[in-house]
């Protein structure tokens, strides 16, 4: 966490966490660590599972107990929409003039799901917000986090 927001070599390979910081009362080790503990109860146990910061609250820059939960790895994968390269928007590539395909990972299966090919770039992302939707909805149910449960759920609307 910290390394991800203040270290400069971190930050120039991963520019994504450029603005993110840590809350004062978290650089205290010892406070962060009682936080953690008390997270136990919620998910059992907190091997296997990653801190994660913007999950309840989307594009948040701020690692503190306000913001941050434990997660599954698959769960944050399933979150971190990259930013496209292409002009087109998440989860559409463009096939051909007046083609585009809507794609996404499952989570459950970890392989590429076809959504179908569309007129435009628009049509096609419904088709991608509507199955993550979906999927958020059921990876929802095992989220022990009450703010990240309700987050997932509304996350794709």
């Amino acid at each position: 966490m910290l390394r991800r927001c203040y270290s400069s070599i971190f930050l120039k390979r991963n520019p994504t966490y450029v603005g993110c910081e840590v809350c004062e009362d978290w650089k205290t080790f010892s406070v962060f660590r009682e936080w953690m503990i008390s997270q136990e109860h919620l998910h059992g146990t907190l091997e296997c599972l990653e801190l994660d910061k913007d999950i309840i609250v989307p594009r948040n820059k701020i690692y503190g107990p306000d913001y941050c939960c434990f997660i599954s790895k698959e769960l944050n994968a399933f979150t971190a929409d990259k930013i496209s390269n292409t002009k087109t928007p998440r989860g559409v590539y463009k096939i051909r003039d007046g083609v585009f395909r809507a794609s996404c990972r499952n989570p459950f299966t970890a392989k590429q799901i076809h959504l179908g090919q569309y007129e435009t770039a628009s049509l096609a992302h419904i088709a991608w917000k509507s199955y993550k939707h979906t999927i958020a909805c059921q990876l929802a149910d095992n989220v022990k986090d009450p703010r990240a449960s309700l987050a997932l759920k509304q996350r794709y609307k």
